[in-house]
């Protein structure tokens, strides 16, 4: 099976060795053909823009679609962060592809404030991930598209964390195991 992953840092595997990030780990330990289509800083709207040429030319059978998290940190409207993955949906059912929608790990506000911008409120940015999470669980329930919510896995530990953003190679671990059970559903 071909399955692609687009989505931002948080897919390509930012602040962890390569091999070590969930896609990588989803590639080395399953016989799937993976492509990772993460692209850090990326937005919804950048996905969107790339979605033909990353995903639909490529004719995979799958693609896992984890966004919002550079949106939300550039104060980005909550629904159109939305409307771009429900296009994205679109796009992927109208050719034959199956989407899995992944909701994103919250941010750990204390040690994102130390490590990566000190004046984002972290909290508001959970807080959005977590109605990013009640909206899409809508949507997908009602198109019957499989969600995954990462935002529930990775634990608010600096354990798990590179920077209070992206997680670390435990943190990466935690949602690699996370996908695959969902795969072998």
């Amino acid at each position: 099976m071909k399955i692609i992953c687009i989505g931002d840092s948080l897919t390509f595997g930012y602040g962890v060795n390569l091999g070590n990030s969930w896609v990588d780990l989803l590639r080395n330990k399953t016989k799937n053909e993976i492509i990772n289509k993460g692209v850090n800083g990326d937005t919804t709207t950048g996905m969107l823009s790339r979605f033909s040429t990353d995903v639909t030319n490529h004719s995979p059978d799958m693609v896992s679609i984890m966004a919002g998290t550079n949106d939300l940190l550039m104060g980005r409207d909550l629904n159109t962060i939305v409307d771009n993955i429900l296009l994205m949906i679109k796009e992927s059912t109208d050719n034959n592809i199956i989407p899995i929608v992944i909701i994103p790990p919250l941010t750990l506000p204390n040690l994102a404030k130390k490590r990566w911008y000190s004046t984002v409120n972290y909290d508001f940015i959970n807080s959005q991930i977590c109605s990013l999470k009640d909206k899409l669980t809508s949507k997908c329930g009602e198109l019957h598209i499989k969600l995954i919510n990462f935002s529930s896995i990775v634990p608010l530990e600096e354990d798990y964390f590179s920077d209070g953003v992206h997680p670390n190679e435990k943190g990466h671990t935690l949602m690699f195991n996370k996908i695959l059970s969902c795969l072998q559903d």
